[in-house]
């Protein structure tokens, strides 16, 4: 049986489903400007969610994964989203993505995650050589 990856059901009557993105980046996120040694780690680092509304986290996009990182996120209830951590390019959507080209499409999360308002998502991030 098929079914459409990324096919979620609508929006509960009197609500609507607007398009929003979380970035973790250089900007936000002080820990990716550093250098990892091989096997090095930096956990549990915080992307703050707004307080106004709950989030629907339904896809995961790394637009330039040519490096040795590893990542591993955590839902708002603690609960991890891998076992272990995912090289960055299982992450990109696109199949150049292991020789570092940048760009790709979201890889969708089935079922959704539902985040609280004002919760927080956790990163963890592991130098993988």
């Amino acid at each position: 049986m098929y079914r459409c990856q990324a096919a979620y059901p609508p929006a509960p009557p009197g609500w609507q489903d607007e398009e929003f993105e979380y970035y973790f980046d250089l900007s936000s996120i002080p820990a990716f400007a550093e250098v990892l040694a091989a096997g090095q780690e930096v956990t549990s680092i915080v992307l703050q969610l707004q307080p106004d509304a709950e989030f629907r986290w339904r896809a995961i996009q790394v637009s330039n994964p040519g490096s040795l990182l590893g990542l591993r996120f955590r839902s708002p209830d603690g609960t991890y989203l891998s076992e272990d951590y995912e090289p960055m390019e299982n992450f990109s959507g696109f199949p150049g993505a292991a020789a570092g080209i940048p760009g790709g499409a979201p890889v969708a999360l089935e079922p959704e995650v539902v985040c609280p308002a004002f919760s927080v998502v956790l990163l963890d991030v592991k130098n993988l050589q």
